[in-house]
């Protein structure tokens, strides 16, 4: 749990003992089970040759998770929120010579809760 203590806070020690129980749970199931997969894959074959590739093409999922991951979870949130922020929130919050300032992190939050609700 100390791990993920420094890992959802860096500079301090979250009092959320619960989520940080929870979260080093998933990691360690999705560890567990990817490493059943690689391991099953690599006991198949004999020489260290194919194993390095069967290796690599795990590596290579794993990097293709990673980027379709950040931009599932980071990129789409983003745009949606910012689209929100444009056509609904700017108009009624700032006149009309004034420059807008997008909140990045308001806006990721609200394209966030946006996407959850259409993907139900």
């Amino acid at each position: 749990m100390t791990l993920f203590r420094c890992y959802l806070s860096p500079r301090k020690a979250p009092d959320y003992d619960l989520y940080n129980m929870c979260a080093g749970v998933m990691v360690l199931w999705a560890t567990s089970i990817a490493g059943r997969y690689i391991l099953k894959d690599v006991a198949v074959h004999n020489n260290v040759v194919s194993i390095l590739g069967v290796l690599g093409k795990w590596m290579v999922i794993g990097v293709k998770v990673l980027v379709l991951g950040s931009i599932w979870l980071v990129v789409i949130p983003l745009m949606i929120g910012v689209i929100f922020e444009s056509v609904a929130v700017i108009p009624l919050r700032v006149a009309a010579q004034e420059t807008p300032v997008y909140p990045l992190m308001q806006c990721w939050a609200l394209g966030l809760v946006f996407l959850k609700i259409w993907m139900r």
